[in-house]
């Protein structure tokens, strides 16, 4: 098969194939090939040899060719009725799933400049191993008995018939059994033996085989039939049906009134319990005691009489339903602790009324239960305060009806403060005009609190003093100073702490002076200037008094608003030279303090 493109006067080979042809036992001829670009480009025949018999090696030879600049690559397909599969060899051995099928093989190979040059083997079918059939065009697929199906035992009530294992002609074969009474299946007679039972007493049984063999019809074959005889005695009628006394509850005790036959003469009884129809392992007495695994069910007893080794028809008893208990709750669960943020709460463990109950535990807030938490302790986050926490507790037991419970609600309110590990300081020099710092120090309770900072000035607050440092100002002077260091936990009490305070230094001061008139006669009065210096925003006030030597020739005061100036009269002295001082007695916040000495000369 040649696809061929035309374009712009030019021809592209998009496919190329050529085809051999040949029949199963031969080697296959290759056909002429449809497309001359191929042909000429061929260099050898293919061909696809072998029986088709299954196990026989199928044998493919690919042909060979070249291009102009030779071949990039080839690619080898194997074929199933047309479909691929999986074959990576130039051989292929056929096995009984593909008896009726054919084998094919392809190759494609790319020729650089051509295109695709591809050889389509002829097909092979399959056949089944043994002698050819007449026509090697139909292959012989039939599956059978290589010899007739054997029964062996005496056709009897109660006689074990046995079947032996089907001879087949191919191997492989799948088997399945079915005994048949009058050529209906028998329910549950699907293996090779069978007891037949006072059912099959005047009937006809048959052993059907089924064989079954991937990529083969079924094969359905019988045995010769067996009469089973009439049972010549008269067996005995049922009167009257078992029944079961007892209540239906765990732990209960069951028992099976056993059923009456019109002659109980030699008649032997077996029992069976039943969970809802289910036989119930181990449970094969006249007396049952119910247990866990009853609760909800509906009990039953199948009781089976025999007489003289033939099974009466089997009866079973009404039905008694076993009833689930409840598991009660001696007393609620009680919450211990302190319901604050950060304490853990715990619950008193239930008393139910039945043993070996298993507890569960759900800690609930405003209702809700709270994920992952179902231990007997609980500690509340900030999330809780507020809210009303419960503990809810849950009894299980198998057969029981749960327990459930609920304590009573605690209303979680804030934590304790935290308090510091570490405890903040307080550092610099008390002086206005310098800095005091304080740390933070380290706080208990978890978390990261959030610091805040005031400070204090006589253990009241100072307005918009709140960083870790504070500059002494003069209102400070004479004072008491402390910083209190405040942490602050999300669902905490505000933790504090103050430290001890430090006392600020009066200011420091400096007074000069200066005379008016520097010399006078006795009868005249000179003025003496003084002037006082203290930190900006002092008040600088006070009493200052002007001395020579230690007497007091002049007194005076600093006054607020005249900015730390005054002015002192001296008069009286006499003739000569006199050494004046000023000192300034200081005030509540200033220190005192003395000028230089000033000279004045009094004449006659």
């Amino acid at each position: 098969m040649l696809r061929v493109k035309r374009a712009m006067g030019a021809v592209t080979i998009t496919t190329l194939t050529v085809m051999g042809l040949g029949v199963a036992g031969s080697p296959a001829a290759q056909a002429g090939p449809l497309d001359p670009v191929c042909s000429g480009l061929q260099t050898s025949v293919g061909s696809f040899t072998g029986t088709g018999t299954v196990g026989d090696t199928l044998t493919a030879v690919f042909p060979t060719w070249t291009g102009p600049l030779g071949p990039l690559g080839s690619t080898v397909t194997w074929l199933r009725n047309g479909v691929a599969f999986t074959n990576p060899a130039s051989t292929y051995v056929p096995v009984a799933s593909d008896i009726s099928s054919t084998i094919s093989v392809q190759k494609d190979v790319d020729l650089l400049g051509v295109g695709v040059c591809s050889w389509i083997s002829n097909k092979i079918t399959v056949v089944a191993s043994g002698p050819a059939p007449t026509d090697p065009g139909t292959p012989t697929t039939a599956l059978d008995l290589s010899s007739p199906l054997t029964v062996t035992g005496t056709p009897g009530v109660g006689q074990l018939l046995t079947l032996a294992a089907p001879a087949w002609n191919l191997p492989g074969v799948t088997t399945a059994y079915q005994w048949l009474r009058d050529s209906a299946p028998i329910s549950g007679a699907t293996d090779q033996t069978y007891l037949p039972t006072t059912d099959d007493a005047g009937h006809t049984l048959v052993a059907q085989v089924t064989g079954s063999l991937a990529g083969l019809a079924s094969v359905v074959k019988l045995s010769d039939p067996l009469s089973i005889p009439d049972l010549t005695p008269a067996l005995p009628t049922l009167t009257r049906a078992p029944q079961l006394s007892g209540i239906g509850a765990i732990g209960q005790r069951l028992s099976v009134i056993d059923p009456v036959f019109s002659d109980m003469t030699g008649i032997s009884m077996a029992y069976q319990w039943l969970r809802d129809d289910a036989p119930i392992t181990g449970a094969t007495g006249q007396a049952y005691v119910a247990q866990a695994a009853d609760a909800g069910h509906d009990l039953a007893a199948r009781v089976t009489g025999t007489l003289g080794g033939i099974d009466l028809p089997p009866t079973v008893t009404q039905a008694l339903h076993v009833d689930r208990l409840p598991i009660d709750l001696g007393a609620l669960p009680v919450i211990t602790g302190s319901p604050q943020v950060g304490k853990t709460l715990s619950v008193t463990p239930p008393i139910w009324s039945v043993d070996g109950v298993d507890t569960a535990y759900q800690w609930l807030r405003d209702g809700t239960p709270l994920p992952g938490q179902q231990g007997r302790s609980y500690t509340p986050t900030p999330d809780d305060l507020g809210k009303a926490i419960t503990a809810q507790v849950t009894g299980s037991k198998l057969g029981f009806l749960d327990g459930l419970a609920t304590s009573l609600p605690v209303t979680v309110l804030k934590g304790d403060a935290p308090v510091p590990t570490i405890q903040p300081q307080l550092t610099g020099v008390p002086k206005v005009g310098r800095t005091l710092s304080v740390s933070s120090g380290a706080w208990g309770g978890g978390g990261n609190p959030a610091i805040t900072y005031t400070w204090l000035r006589d253990g009241v607050p100072i307005p918009g003093a709140t960083s870790a440092q504070y500059a002494l100002t003069p209102t400070d002077a004479t004072r008491e100073v402390a910083a209190q260091v405040s942490a602050g936990l999300l669902g905490f009490e505000l933790g504090s702490f103050a430290t001890s305070p430090v006392h600020v230094a009066k200011m420091r001061s400096t007074v000069s002076a200066r005379l008016v008139r520097k010399a006078v006669r006795k009868t005249q009065h000179t003025m003496v200037r003084l002037t006082l210096r203290a930190p900006a925003g002092a008040a600088r006030t006070g009493v200052v008094r002007v001395l020579e030597g230690r007497k007091v020739v002049g007194r005076g005061s600093f006054r607020p608003g005249h900015r730390g100036l005054t002015f002192v009269r001296i008069a009286r002295l006499k003739p000569g030279v006199h050494r004046l001082k000023a000192v300034y007695a200081g005030s509540r916040t200033i220190a005192g303090s003395s000028s230089r000495v000033v000279r004045l000369t009094v004449r006659r």
